[in-house]
């Protein structure tokens, strides 16, 4: 499962927009579409969107397969 199909879920489960995403990263929301197409985000970005529904970056990452923090 790639980092950009968890963020989706996530943001799925959430209810969270890519324009909320985008306003989050500081970045267009043009932007968030090519970092979901080419799923290429940055260790900022997956900082941030970590934090911001509060899951472990190594989840995001594919290296855990649990969302909480204490992986």
């Amino acid at each position: 499962e790639t980092t950009a199909r968890r963020i989706d879920a996530l943001m799925r489960k959430n209810r969270f927009k890519r324009a909320g995403l985008a306003a989050e990263l500081g970045i267009s929301g043009s932007a968030v579409t090519q970092k979901f197409k080419g799923d290429r985000f940055t260790l900022r970005d997956i900082c941030r969107i970590a934090d911001l529904f509060d899951v472990s970056v190594d989840y995001l990452l594919g290296r855990s397969k649990e969302a909480g923090e204490d992986d």
